[in-house]
């Protein structure tokens, strides 16, 4: 077996020697500079400037080159410095990250970088500081589209294969795992690829770093460093963000007009970076990395610098999508790339003093710019430039129902593929190993027959993208006719039924045909582009029959199965009456209410709601008008007391803190609550919600109702509230009748006898006839409706239980629940305060 996993060895390493271009010499490759030492005075372009000191900075950046089915930590130490590290997540090949660490005020001198991490051999690399930013460029492996040579322009290889832990990769690691594969023996480090085992894929990935030739160490990027630029906001500029961590690329800055107008040549936003404190401000380049969702369409940069005679010039670089401009300095040029970062090449190195980026325009949305980097190079013709990819071709489309499948030829040099998706406006992006790609949801929801998605791809190498491909259109649409509709429900309300049903795939819409029982002709409701209809406008107490078909392009579904529902009759519940203010006949407006409006929805059935938005029939004890919208939220949640709600004022001012109300037919539950009341002077008070809360009741047949209670009574000559149901997908408040009633303090009273909120003490004023006065109280009707107060029997229980304490007759502890509050109704105890 060991024979068989070595022959494999050799001839992997056969294969992969293929793959690059290789060097054999290790020295790293460096830029020229002059300097006499750390306080050299140097010449630039006939100018003397004295360097900065202790302004180097020494950026580290490590990509995914290799995937690996493991998160990886590296190490990063400089010499001298505090060590740094870098997380690569699991699977990272095709996506867009990398990992990024800067060493910063650092000293001239000579510094050794060592990146280590379990798995990986030792990254060594020596560095000469002087006070610029000097950017390393990482990746894990090699990447195709590079030559390794010494002398040309590559990232740094970080080399996997070190299964002993030494930090080399050497025959010692051959061995180790070639002996692991054999045994079937897996640990950590043999393991390189992640996957929990070690095997040939394993050998595979030691192959990738063992006996490489190629030249490995990164050609290193030189810009001005950060600390010798002061950046700040031009007029009129509102910035959201750091603007120093834009010359590091380590957060974005948003940038708007302090006026909150939108950008625009008359209202344009601004940046200016200072360099004129730095004596090595050379540059010969400029890159801003901008927003890919919300490129700049239209841009000025200024450029003030110092001529070769010793003259401040100012150079204006215009930047307009899709625009190339003829400048009078021939040797600038301005290009932006398919993701909206702008390169300004200037043609040679000059002393820069100024820059200042003038925004005039945004590609999707003129309110605001993003900006994540604004870097100022020396040496532009040195970067590492996108390793040679292909743009994408053939780019094919197939469509089926609710999804299609996206092909296109195969490219080199490419670790993957990332398919950009729009539909109505909006952006989804998918990335890919493979040269295909099925498509059957946007943004996280299923595909629409019959819509239009457009589709490109562009390859991927590591962090650098191809650019995108030519553009497809794709239209799903369905491959046959729909499956009859399932899961039909239909529930019976007053007049109505209410029918739901699956939402099935390949439908665009429904036919729903309703009967009464035992009769011949069904009636046909068609087009319902929803999995619910409300069938309205029936009899009381008839029996209905209902079945629904699905309709697409290609015909009509076999029927549903028949489901039957009953309609209901109007049988309100039954509200108290105990001292309600506003009472009266049916159907005539209620006493004491001068005024009725709502907010929005409508009346139906109601003869006093004929015009405008008035709200009688809420008010008029007739059960049949009501209050109706198709919302699970009228204010309750999203409080608007000017468009959302009821308001009622009354004929003088009255003390509550009781509101009742009902529905037509009882459906869901109401939780949310707004109240707002006005005083007999006029002014206006808001109740914090957290003072508020509603009550689900039911009346001696076993029907709902509700009642919102205010923590504190209140005194109010005009009253508007707003109420909501949990968001469960019940989109439809009915309100009835509401009625408004007195306060009474008989409750607040007797909860007042105890001193602690678990009624399990008196107060020491509490005596057998303050109990008996209070009892008397209790069993005397109001006189205007002969009602007694609606919690008599739980009132009754609390006199009870204090009259027990009174007498020393609590024998056994009392077991209290602490989600019971004395607001509960049909309860042993309450034993809680109220709210």
């Amino acid at each position: 077996m060991k024979r068989v996993v070595s022959i494999l060895l050799a001839a992997t390493l056969m294969l992969t020697s293929g793959t690059v271009t290789y060097a054999t010499e290790e020295n790293p490759v460096q830029m020229e500079y002059q300097t006499e030492g750390q306080d050299a005075v140097q010449a630039v372009n006939g100018t003397e400037q004295v360097p900065l000191k202790d302004i180097g900075v020494v950026q580290v950046s490590i990509a995914p080159g290799i995937t690996l089915q493991k998160s990886v930590t590296f190490t990063v130490g400089l010499s001298g410095q505090e060590s740094q590290s870098i997380e690569l997540a699991a699977n990272q090949e095709i996506q867009d990250t990398k990992g990024t660490v800067h060493f910063s005020q650092l000293p001239a001198g000579t510094y050794e970088l060592t990146v280590a991490a379990p798995g990986f051999a030792t990254y060594t690399q020596t560095i000469e500081v002087n006070s610029k930013s000097y950017a390393v460029n990482l990746m894990t492996g090699f990447v195709e589209g590079y030559t390794y040579e010494e002398g040309d322009y590559h990232p740094g290889v970080l080399l996997i294969g070190d299964v002993t832990g030494d930090g080399v990769i050497d025959d010692t690691d051959r061995s180790v795992l070639v002996d692991a594969i054999d045994t079937e023996q897996s640990s950590e480090l043999t393991d390189l690829t992640g996957d929990q085992k070690t095997d040939l894929a394993d050998l595979e990935y030691f192959a990738k770093g063992y006996q490489a030739e190629g030249h490995t160490l990164a050609c290193i990027e030189e810009s001005v460093s950060a600390d010798a630029i002061s950046p700040k906001p031009g007029e009129d500029t509102n910035v959201e963000g750091n603007l120093e961590d834009l010359l590091k690329g380590e957060g974005n800055v948003t940038l708007s007009t302090q006026g909150g107008t939108e950008i625009s040549e008359e209202h344009p936003v601004s940046v200016e970076f200072d360099l004129s404190e730095s004596a090595d401000t050379q540059i010969d380049g400029i890159l801003i990395e901008t927003n890919k969702e919300n490129p700049i369409q239209k841009a000025t940069v200024d450029i003030t610098y110092i001529d070769a005679e010793g003259n401040e010039q100012t150079v204006t670089a215009p930047i307009e999508n899709g625009v190339e401009h003829l400048l009078r300095t021939s040797d600038v040029q301005v290009s932006m790339d398919e993701d909206g970062n702008i390169q300004i090449h200037l043609g040679s190195q000059i002393a820069v003093k100024k820059v200042t980026l003038t925004i005039q325009g945004m590609q999707n949305n003129n309110n605001l710019a993003e900006i994540s980097k604004v870097e100022f190079v020396n040496g532009m013709e040195n970067r590492i430039p996108k390793p040679d990819m292909d743009i994408p071709t053939n780019l094919a489309v197939e469509t089926g129902s609710e999804e299609f499948t996206l092909t296109w030829d195969a490219c080199k040099n490419v670790t993957g593929y990332e398919v950009l998706i729009e539909h109505n406006g909006e952006q989804d992006t998918y990335t890919v190993k493979n040269n295909s790609l099925k498509v059957t949801s946007f943004n996280e929801k299923k595909l629409v027959n019959k819509e239009q998605y457009t589709a490109k791809v562009q390859s991927v190498n590591g962090t650098w993208k191809s650019g995108y491909s030519e553009s497809v259109t794709a239209v799903p649409k369905a491959d046959k006719k729909p499956d009859a509709p399932e899961n039909v429900k239909a529930v019976g309300k007053y007049k109505s039924v209410e029918v739901s049903w699956k939402n099935m795939k390949n439908t665009e819409f429904y036919n729903l045909f309703y009967r009464e029982k035992g009769q011949e002709e069904y009636t046909k409701i068609e087009n319902i582009t929803t999995n619910s209809y409300t069938i309205s406008e029936l009899k009381e107490n008839v029996k209905y029959e209902i079945y629904l078909t699905g309709v697409n392009e290609l015909g009509e579904s076999d029927p549903s199965l028949t489901s039957t529902a009953q309609t209901t009759d109007l049988e309100p519940a039954v509200m108290p009456k105990y001292k309600q203010i506003n009472t009266s006949e049916e159907g005539q407006v209620s006493s004491h209410i001068v005024s009725a409006t709502r907010g929005r929805g409508e009346m139906k059935d109601s003869p006093l709601d004929l015009e405008g938005k008035t709200a009688w029939g809420t008010v008029d004890n007739n059960p049949a008008s009501h209050f109706y919208i198709a919302d699970w939220d009228d204010g309750g949640e999203y409080t608007d007391f000017n468009n959302k709600g009821f308001t009622f004022e009354f004929d003088q001012p009255y003390t509550m803190d009781t509101i009742g109300f009902q529905e037509v037919t009882a459906q869901g539950n109401f939780t949310r609550i707004s109240l707002k009341y006005w005083d007999e002077n006029g002014s206006e008070h808001v109740v914090d919600k957290n003072n508020l809360k509603i009550e689900a009741r039911t009346d001696k047949n076993n029907k709902r109702y509700y009642f919102i209670r205010i923590a504190e009574p209140i005194q109010a000559k005009k009253i508007s509230f707003g109420i909501g149901r949990d968001y469960s997908g019940l989109r439809v408040i009915t309100v009835s009748e509401i009625s408004f009633y007195n306060y009474d303090s008989l409750e607040d009273d007797i909860m007042g006898l105890y001193e602690d909120e678990l009624h399990t003490v008196l107060k020491g004023s509490v005596t057998e006839q303050t109990i008996q006065d209070l009892r008397n109280r209790l069993q005397t009707k109001d006189e205007a409706s002969g009602e007694y107060h609606p919690d008599k029997d739980r009132l009754e229980k609390e006199l009870d239980n204090a009259e027990d304490i009174l007498n020393n007759q609590l024998s056994e502890p009392i077991l209290i629940h602490n989600t019971i509050t004395t607001r509960d109704t049909d309860r042993g105890f309450s034993g809680l305060n109220a709210w």
